[in-house]
């Protein structure tokens, strides 16, 4: 058994005369020696090729667990891993995906990555329509504060849910919400799937959105504020919007 890079080529100094036979041997040990001390001088550099490589993997395991984390006990205002994915969280200075969402009807579809083009928009996305926390305060926050919100230079506010668009049209005329928020379904959770901020809600239902604001301008995003546990009400509430 050979354990290290020096009886590797101890070995091979050793093995190779046999191939030329004993005069081959006195005559090209040099040629050996040196031959030898290139094998060595090789496998050194691919061995901390191999530690560097393992210690870099480890390093990257160690923040995305860190991450994760972080993104559990803080608002989420930077890029993340999914628990259950291998995309990245959207973040601050990437594109909005060119993902339809739908108003009113399946007829009526609006792409916020147009939408946002030379504006400056303010999105909003809640666990699900007609739910206590989204209907007693995270929606009426918006609605109550739009005036104040368009007044400093946002032209759109947008509310999202992974609801079918009958179900967010009859919840915003329940919450009043008419030429003050818009009210976009994302029926089968295409746009949160491709921002990477779905989450598992078995009791509303299965695949829902966790709760963040978003700011979008020119189709990139400004702020990003995600809630740690997905559908608390804190830091994607109207009043954090500045």
């Amino acid at each position: 058994m050979i354990h290290s890079i020096t009886q590797y080529s101890r070995v091979i100094t050793q093995t190779l005369p046999a191939f030329f036979g004993i005069g081959a041997y006195l005559g090209t040990r040099q040629s050996l020696q040196h031959f030898s001390s290139r094998i060595r001088s090789t496998l050194f550099v691919v061995t901390h090729i191999r530690i560097y490589a393992a210690k870099q993997m480890s390093r990257l395991v160690a923040r995305a667990i860190t991450s994760l984390g972080r993104s559990a006990i803080t608002c989420n205002s930077a890029r993340s891993f999914h628990a259950t994915s291998l995309n990245m969280v959207i973040a601050v200075g990437d594109k909005v995906p060119s993902v339809d969402l739908y108003e009113d009807t399946p007829a009526n579809k609006v792409n916020l990555a147009q939408l946002s083009q030379g504006k400056k928009i303010i999105v909003f996305a809640v666990p699900g329509a007609f739910t206590p926390g989204c209907s007693k305060t995270h929606l009426p926050g918006y609605v109550q504060k739009a005036d104040e919100l368009k007044a400093k230079g946002y032209s759109e506010i947008i509310c999202i849910g992974v609801n079918d668009p009958f179900v967010m049209a009859a919840w915003g005329k329940d919450q009043n919400t008419q030429g003050k928020v818009r009210m976009l379904a994302d029926p089968a959770g295409a746009f949160t799937d491709a921002v990477d901020l779905s989450v598992d809600l078995a009791v509303l239902g299965g695949k829902r959105s966790k709760r963040y604001s978003m700011i979008i301008e020119d189709g990139t995003v400004k702020e990003l504020n995600v809630e740690p546990d997905n559908t608390g009400l804190s830091c994607s509430l109207a009043d954090k919007i500045k």
